[in-house]
Formats: structure tokens, sequence, C-alpha cells
């Protein structure tokens, strides 16, 4: 008995006893989490464990934010080199079972300098707001957004950047913590300039243009107005213009010979102009081989594409094989482009709300460059401008003709004349596209468009011409030139009464007269471009009124078209009422009804006698006639006032 009750008591004992030492524990167990939840569930900034590379899982109080993008490495940082552009998509989730308001923010490493930008584009959804936007809780169909970053260094250095997020409760507002930058600004990429062949990238080194290539930093930058632009070169003879007059013709052949057999006294350059076959002397072969050119012949010699058009200083395939920063001199041009991106513009508060302007003086147009082909839009109040579609194609971009087309005549550029322009033809070897020649002129509609189609463009479309003036009044444009104010943010007219291309009055009403600015001349010349800078598009106020391809419901008129041409190459109104011309409702896009009588520029509508649109009026008409949004109408004929201009993108 004894012993049983030994054994039950040693029982009750140890049981006391672990009891004991239990709630010790248990007090102790408790004590330490109160502390780690004082640490871990407060409302400090954020406490960050990380799970995964590039996935960042934040704590703040009892509410998670999950923030992922396989470009940031396991910091939540990215490097991004000098000279640079990255973009990538960062993804912020809701993964609480309630909803909560969140934000998004950056900082450098070290402080980043005024060259490097960092930012969003509005291809994906738009980050949240520095005060925090609320995002559904984790199951719903909405409780992420998806952004996609865009870090633009135009520095020589490398820079890192890391990237965080705050999160609370939707009733609260959140703030961003100190030494970070909310990511709210919005950071336009324009989509890099497509080359076509030919074309070579060419920058303005304040004297000349010189080559360049699509990844120098100087290249372009349309923040600053300086929008991209590229030249085709003139295919030439390099050697048979023996008499240097620019052209090779029987009377170098004759020449030549004259030299080959001692007739003549041989200049000491005269290998250099003439010694066409590469043997070191000039001889009757060279003779007839030049006459063999200038008989059309031959047009490929040692591989490359010649023509009676001398080179005054190299061929294009020497242009071509040249070294960077190389001068492209005017003489050896056959044609300028300038590349106009892809872009979105807000659609709601143009025609008489002017863009928040006034008629004398319209607002800024709103812009935004899209990525690649991507038709999604920064929100309804956008719509992608319609030149960005061919027939059904999505563009990157398309590259608009620099200058009004010219004719080329025989000879150098300075012996040409204003009449040796007028040209009722189809001379598809004679187009130019540079600064001080004269406008091709007096030629029908259907002429215009088959020289265009021969030298791999299309006539412009009205709506090609609208996406012209619409960057120009953006911030990217002239509107957005600080060098320009009030009624001088209007693109000066071409007022020169020869219609030479390229050449500017010195400002938006000049009267008709000899006078030419030329094109580089600062600000008086200058101003007549797209941009206000050397980099924009000329001659869209005056020269000439320029054709485009937009028409009054498939009326041919006096074009010379038998029938129109496929549908992708021209603009179909069916009213003649600008608001309603395109099929009953406005014409986005096309600088009509959304443009009308911005900045007094005349507006002319389109009938059955005169169904086809110019553009810009010409150097004789009054202020209100002429400009970047005017709109005449004529009958498809040839006039001698009434020049075109190119496009490519197809």
């Amino acid at each position: 008995m004894n012993k049983r009750q030994k054994k039950k008591e040693t029982f009750k004992d140890w049981l006391k006893r672990f009891v004991t030492i239990k709630h010790a524990y248990l007090l102790l167990l408790v004590v330490i989490s109160i502390g780690i939840c004082g640490v871990y569930f407060s409302y400090a900034l954020f406490s960050a464990s990380v799970e995964k590379k590039g996935a960042l899982n934040i704590v703040t109080g009892n509410l998670y934010t999950y923030l992922t993008s396989d470009a940031l490495n396991s910091s939540n940082r990215i490097t991004v080199a000098g000279s640079t552009t990255k973009t990538f998509d960062l993804v912020l989730e809701n993964i609480n079972s309630v909803d909560a308001k969140f934000n998004l923010y950056y900082k450098g490493t070290t402080t980043l300098p005024s060259t490097v930008k960092v930012g969003y584009s509005g291809i994906n959804d738009a980050p949240p707001s520095a005060s925090g936007t609320t995002i559904s809780k984790y199951g719903s169909s909405s409780n992420k957004k998806t952004v996609r970053v865009v870090i633009e260094n135009k520095s020589y250095t490398s820079y890192t950047i890391e990237f965080g997020s705050a999160v609370g409760l939707s009733n609260t507002s959140i703030s961003v913590p100190s030494g970070y930058t909310a990511l709210t600004q919005v950071v336009d990429i324009p989509n890099a300039p497509v080359l076509e062949e030919g074309m070579i990238p060419v920058r303005w080194n304040g004297s000349y243009w010189v080559k360049t290539t699509l990844t120098d930093k100087a290249y372009y930058d349309y923040s600053d107005q300086q929008w991209a632009n590229a030249v085709i070169m003139q295919p030439c003879a390099k050697r048979g213009d023996a008499d240097q007059d620019g052209v090779v013709t029987i009377d170098d052949v004759n020449l030549v010979f004259a030299w080959a057999v001692g007739a003549e006294t041989k200049p000491s350059n005269a290998v250099s102009l003439a010694d066409v076959n590469d043997d070191g002397s000039i001889n009757s072969f060279d003779a007839s081989l030049i006459q063999k050119i200038a008989n059309g012949q031959v047009t490929v010699l040692d591989g490359e594409e010649i023509s009676t058009r001398a080179c005054k200083y190299k061929t294009p395939g020497e242009y071509a094989e040249a070294a960077n920063s190389t001068i492209i001199y005017m003489e050896d041009i056959q044609s300028m482009w300038v590349w106009i991106p892809r872009y979105e513009y807000q659609y709601t508060n143009l025609g008489t709300s002017y863009a928040g302007g006034t008629k004398a003086q319209p607002g800024e147009i709103k812009v935004n460059f899209l990525e690649d082909t991507r038709t999604k839009v920064t929100s309804s109040s956008y719509k992608v401008h319609p030149a960005f579609n061919f027939g059904g194609e999505e563009l990157e971009g398309i590259w608009v003709g620099k200058f009004e087309t010219g004719y080329r005549q025989d000879g150098w550029d300075t012996s040409w004349t204003k009449t040796g322009a007028e040209k009722n033809t189809t001379d598809e070897d004679r187009v130019v596209i540079k600064p001080n020649v004269y406008s091709w002129r007096n030629n029908t509609l259907s002429h215009m468009h088959t020289v265009a189609l021969a030298n791999d463009s299309h006539l412009m479309k009205n709506s090609e011409w609208g996406a012209v003036a619409y960057l120009t009044q953006s911030r990217y444009g002239k509107y957005g030139n600080s060098s320009y104010s009030g009624a001088n943010k209007e693109v000066y007219k071409n007022s020169n009464n020869t219609y030479k291309t390229g050449c500017s009055g010195g400002s938006p009403t000049a009267t008709s007269s000899t006078t030419c600015y030329t094109y580089s001349s600062s600000t008086s010349g200058t101003g007549a471009s797209s941009t206000g800078t050397v980099y924009g598009v000329y001659d869209m106020n005056g020269g000439t009124r320029e054709y485009t391809m937009g028409n009054y419901n498939g009326t041919i008129g006096s074009s010379g078209f038998s029938s129109l041409p496929n549908s992708k190459y021209y603009d179909r109104y069916t009213s003649t009422t600008v608001s309603s011309a395109c099929s009953g409702g406005v014409c986005y896009g096309h600088a009509l009804s959304e443009t009308s009588g911005w900045y007094n520029d005349g507006t002319d509508t389109l009938s059955s006698s005169y169904p086809w649109y110019t553009r810009g009026g010409y150097n004789a008409d009054s202020t209100s006639t002429s400009g970047i949004f005017r709109m005449y109408t004529r009958n498809g004929s040839a006039n001698v006032s009434n020049g075109f201009r190119f496009v490519r993108g197809t």
C-alpha cells in the first residue's frame, strides 16, 4: 500500500513539475512572439524578404505587396549601361485577402543625373499614384498591375536603379519613403527608325550632314525636337564627266577621244575624270565606255548602279562603306527623309477647343509614342494615328520626304531653273528631294502617283499629312520648341516665289518674294521646319500647294487616272462636310475638322468638281490661305503652283 501511494505521489509530483515547466516555456514563447510581432507587424515602411530572383515580398503591418520582374536581380535592382535604354515589365500584385492601396517607387544607388530618366510607357497599366492606388484583393480578376518600365540613360556612365513598393489599407493614404521617387513620369521612347534599302542615317554637325549609326546616342532625340533623318544617295558615274558640267554626254565622249589621240591637251586630273576602265591611262576604250554610259547602255559598273549624273565627291557605294562621321555632301544626295514614329494622340480636346489654346494660337496636341506596332492606347481619350496603318498593315513609323519633291535637271544643281522643273511627265529617274532645288510642278496627280511608286514610295495621303502636322503641334514638334513663342509657334512660310525647296520667309505670314532664308540658318530658316530645328520636315507652309491622296467618293476628276489605284494609296471621303467625311463621322487624324481653321488657316471642302485635296497653300497665298492646317481642293490636273511629296512605309 505504501509503495502504491509513493508511486502515485511521484507521478503527481512529476506532472506538477511538467506543467510548471510547460507554462514557463509557453510564457517565454508568448513573450518572444510579441516581440516578433512588434517587429514584423508594425507599420514601418517595409521589411523585405526575397523569395526568388526578381520577386520581392514586402510586409507592411499585416499586409503584403508582391513585386516581380525578370529584369530585376535579387535586390530588385537593374543596371543600365550608358547610352542605353531598357524597357521591361514589372508586375505589382495584391496577395492579400482584402483590397489594399499600393504605390511604386525607385531610386538610384548613386544620384541620378538629368540625363537618366526613369518612368513608364502607356503600353500596359499605368503605375499607382504616389499616395497609393487601390488594387483588388487576391483571387479577383484585377489583383495585379503590369507596368512597362522605361529607363533611358543618355549619359556615358552605367547607373543602377532600385525599385520598391509600399502598401496600406484601402481607406488610408500611403507615402513614398525619403530618398525614393514615385514612378509616375511618362517616358516616351519612339520606335527606332527602320532603314530601307539604300538609306544612310545622318545627323547635323553644325555645318554638314554626317554619317551616323542607329546606335549613336546623338542620332535623334524627339524630346529635343531632333527627329531622325536619313538620306539616299544619287546613282552617279564616278568618271566620264570630262568637261565637269555634272552630266555625262556625247560632249564628254568627243573630249576624251581628243585627249586619247592627242588632239587636245589632257588636264592634270584627266585620269580621275575619265579613266573609266581604271587602267591608269586615257584611251579610246574610255571614250567608248563613256559613250555607252551617256546613251544609257551601261547602268552598272564595278557592281554599282550608275547614271549619266556625275558624282561630285563619292559614289553611293563609297558613302555606304565610309566611316562614321563622314561628311555626306549635298551635291551627291538624291533624297532626304524624316522618320515619323508610331504614336497615339489625344482627340477629345481638338476642333473648336483648339487643344486648350485659341484659334489664332492653338495649344499642344498631346502625343505619346507607341512601342512596335501596338494598338493599345493610354486611355479612351486617345487614338492611334491612322497613318500607321497602311492597307491593313500596322507600321512602326513612316518615312516622309523632308522637302517637297524636286525635278533633277541636267548639270549641277546651280544651273537648274524654275521653269525646268515644270514637267508633266513620269520621268521617274528625275526625282530629287533636298533643299535649294526647284519643286516639281505642273504635273497631273496620276503622273505623281506613278513616279512615287517607281521610286519605292507612294504619294503622301491626306492622313499622312495629318500625322506630320499633329506631331508638329505636339511637345516633340515646333510647338514644344522653347526657341519660339506666341504666333511664332506656327511653322514659318516658304514664301520664295521661285518655288525653291527648304526656303523660309522668316515668319509664318511672310509675303511672296525672292527671299530665301536657307533651311539650316538659325531660327529664321529652321523656323520653317516642323520642329523649328534643322531636323524637321520643310515646305509644309507655302512653297507649292501639295497634292495629297485624299479623294471625294471615288471621283477621278482631271487627275489623269483611268481608274483609282488600290485603296491603300488614298483616303476616301464620303461627304463634302469635313466633320462627317469619313462614313458619316469625324476623320480622326486627317487634319480636317479636328484642326479646321487653326492658326486661321483656310478651309475648303471637297466636291465632285474639285475632288482632290492639296495642303499647305503656296508661296503667294495670303495668311488665311496658307499654313500647315490649310485645306485646299483641286481637280487633279497639272498646275504650275501644285507640287507633291513622297512617303515610305510600306
